[in-house]
């Protein structure tokens, strides 16, 4: 059965599961012929990618995608830096070896009271303005608070935050087919040009931070680090620790409107935050695909595919997947066994911070239902157009503050 799908679309960006479960009826492998990439849809497929470096490169896989259908390669600077991201073994594992050295157990308990008095701060300032009206909560609650959290874990100036989020936001508009070449060059020269003295500090003063910490450990490794490798690590940390926080708690946030007994229970009974957090990495997590290429001929699901073939690897569609969770795959559920969904990835690649975007989204949510007795839609949420990372652009609602 023939399955018309472009991730492109705009009604398939608004809300692209209806044709996730079409493709994954369909076959293992869809062919997007227009672009020639093959979109891999099934949970058992997409978990057995991830987990196969050897056999299928990340670095192909998104040197390819960015060329076939961005035309160049938006973020590829022509230096030394490794994008580890963008990395396969074994550069990819030296690179996350270091860099995981700054997100310790240890570290990640200290973070949280400051984690919490940010959540605070923020709060205060969002319900300021919602005491006169509607307000974006997006833009005023979950686009700021990852940036000042990244902010305090990097040790950075907090006051740079709605610059380092509007940065980020464009940089990363370059996994959009709407991007803009000049935005995206600007915003990432920003971002470097920023990232690079603040590393030339840390080299000469040392801070009790994580880039202070990832200097210190790229120094002591017999490969060093290099200055634009640091960089690259800083830069990488603020792109990846933001949108994706950002991006799902405006999703979870979606899922409360459309499921308020949800938020029923969880005004009820605080202790259910963390398994609605897995939840929401399931039923609407934000890394909705990613992108690899076979470094040989392999089969896939009983499907030859050939090497060098550009991959979309769909995260959303296999944590939809009936095959895996069951005929209620669709339906949000927070009393659900989540374990095993991929919203941060799987294998090698697993999202670095994932524990820190678990502690986040505990926190923010935890204080945002203390301190409000009910949010509500004020207006049409709006989606971002980027097809690769899920989420809003803004989300007007109303706030009524616990009194």
């Amino acid at each position: 059965m023939a399955v018309e799908f472009n991730p492109f679309d705009p009604d398939t960006i608004e809300n692209p599961y209806p044709a996730y479960r079409a493709l994954r009826e369909s076959g293992p492998i869809h062919h997007l012929e227009a672009f020639d990439l093959r979109m891999v849809s099934r949970y058992e497929d997409v978990l057995g990618i991830l987990r196969d470096p050897e056999t299928f490169s990340s670095y192909e896989g998104w040197k390819r995608i960015q060329t076939q259908v961005l035309g160049r390669e938006f973020l590829a600077p022509e230096n030394d830096t490794r994008n580890m991201i963008a990395t396969d073994p074994p550069d990819h594992t030296r690179l996350r070896r270091i860099v995981s050295r700054g997100f310790t157990p240890k570290m990640l308990m200290s973070w949280e009271p400051r984690i919490r008095s940010i959540t605070g701060e923020l709060l205060d300032g969002l319900l300021a303005k919602a005491h006169d009206g509607p307000v974006d909560i997006h833009e005023e609650f979950f686009s700021i608070y990852p940036v000042t959290v990244m902010a305090m874990v990097l040790g950075i100036e907090p006051d740079r935050r709605r610059d380092f989020a509007h940065w980020v936001t464009d940089v990363l508009s370059a996994l959009s087919i709407f991007a803009d070449a000049d935005t995206v060059d600007q915003a990432n020269k920003r971002l470097t040009d920023y990232f690079g003295e603040v590393v030339r500090q840390r080299i000469a003063e040392p801070r009790d931070d994580l880039l202070s910490v990832i200097v210190a450990q790229g120094d002591a490794e017999a490969d060093p680090l290099t200055f634009n490798e640091i960089v690259g690590f800083a830069v990488l940390l603020l792109l990846g620790g933001t949108e994706t926080t950002a991006n799902l708690l405006s999703n979870w946030l979606a899922a409360m409107f459309a499921h308020p007994e949800a938020e029923a229970e969880l005004r009820a009974d605080q202790s259910k935050i963390p398994d609605c957090v897995e939840e929401t990495l399931r039923y609407d997590g934000v890394p909705q695909m990613i992108w690899r290429a076979p470094l040989r001929d392999v089969e896939i699901g009983g499907v030859v595919v050939p090497r060098g073939a550009t991959l979309g690897v769909m995260l959303g569609s296999a944590n939809r997947d009936q095959a895996r969770w069951g005929p209620d795959a669709d339906e949000f559920d927070i009393e659900r066994d989540a374990a095993g969904h991929l919203g941060f990835g799987s294998g090698p690649h697993v999202c670095l911070g994932a524990h820190l975007g678990r502690l986040e989204m505990r926190v923010a949510i935890e204080e945002l239902l203390l301190r409000t007795a009910s949010i509500t839609k004020a207006g049409p949420p709006l989606r971002s157009p980027n097809y690769m990372l899920r989420g809003h652009k803004s989300m007007p609602v109303e706030i009524k503050a616990r009194t």
